[in-house]
């Protein structure tokens, strides 16, 4: 884009960052992902979403992470949509106490519907953490 003297906007990379996540191509998501915030753009809730969602699926913690730190530096809050898939990842890498903490600041934060409370429950009792 660059290239063509083209000014993309973050809609313009969530377009790329979606793209890139649907092929599975995970190296280009982060590159995408981060390249907003090095151009001078601010990563919106499709941003988040998108690149949490396929950091999550693959169990990427440290990724995830990351983005999480860089979501608070600039005051922005994980959205509630993605609050499962994090969860699910902490439990399959065996992170109860980090799901925990996780669950205890969002749920006063945003609160959960019954839909993202099941999608939580599901992650727990898939690997027999309930209880």
């Amino acid at each position: 884009m660059e290239e063509r003297q083209i000014s993309p906007d973050t809609r313009t990379y969530n377009i790329f960052l979606s793209l890139y996540a649907d092929a599975g191509n995970i190296n280009a998501a982060l590159e995408c992902y981060w390249k907003i915030r090095n151009v001078g753009l601010v990563p919106d809730i499709v941003s988040h979403r998108t690149i949490l969602h396929i950091l999550c699926e693959r169990n990427m913690v440290r990724e995830v992470e990351a983005v999480i730190e860089e979501m608070k530096r600039s005051s922005q809050k994980i959205d509630v949509h993605s609050v499962p898939g994090i969860v699910k990842m902490y439990i399959n890498e065996g992170l109860h106490d980090r799901a925990n903490n996780l669950l205890d600041k969002c749920q006063i934060d945003v609160g959960f519907s019954s839909k993202v409370r099941a999608a939580i429950i599901d992650a727990y009792a898939e690997r027999g953490a309930l209880g």
